[in-house]
C-alpha cells in the first residue's frame, strides 16, 4: 500500500489506484476483516485546509490524515470522498471473504485467504 506521499504523486503522475477496502451502507470504509470487501478506483485527491475545509490542491502532500481519496466504488456511478487513513486501515484488514459470497465470484488463488489484496494496490496508468 503506497503512503501518503507515494499516493499523492502516483496521482499527479496521471495514474489511477485501484485498492480493495470493506465498504459499509454509504461505501465509506469499514472494518470487518474482509466480509464486504469491494474495489476502489481511486482518480484523485483533496487535500483539508482548516480555514475553508476540503479544497483540491497539487502544491503539497499533507499529513495524511488531511488527505481523501476521490475515486469510484464499485457498485456506485458517483464520485466519492473516502478518507486515506480509513481507506488504508480497512484494505490493511482485509483477512477473508465474507460467508455470503460465492467463492467463485472472485478472481483470486485463495478467496479465504484475502493476503493477496491486503496492503496492496494496483496502479493503472494510460500509455499515450
Amino acid at each position: 500500500m503506497p503512503n501518503a506521499k507515494e499516493f499523492f504523486q502516483a496521482i499527479c503522475d496521471g495514474k489511477h489506484i485501484l485498492v480493495a477496502y470493506d465498504c459499509g451502507p454509504n461505501y465509506q470504509p469499514v472494518y470487518v476483516k474482509g466480509h464486504s470487501a469491494h474495489w476502489l478506483l481511486a482518480c484523485g485527491f483533496i487535500e483539508k485546509q482548516e480555514e475553508i475545509g476540503f479544497v483540491k490542491t497539487r502544491k503539497s502532500i499533507a499529513d495524511p490524515s488531511e488527505i481523501a481519496i476521490l475515486g469510484y466504488q464499485g457498485k456506485s456511478t458517483a464520485l466519492n470522498v473516502f478518507p486515506f487513513n480509513d481507506v488504508v486501515a480497512s484494505n490493511a484488514q482485509l483477512f477473508e471473504a465474507g460467508a455470503k459470497r460465492d467463492p467463485n465470484e472472485y478472481i483470486i488463488p485463495d478467496p479465504f485467504d484475502l493476503s493477496d489484496i491486503r496492503n496492496c494496490v494496483v496502479e493503472i496508468s494510460m500509455n499515450n
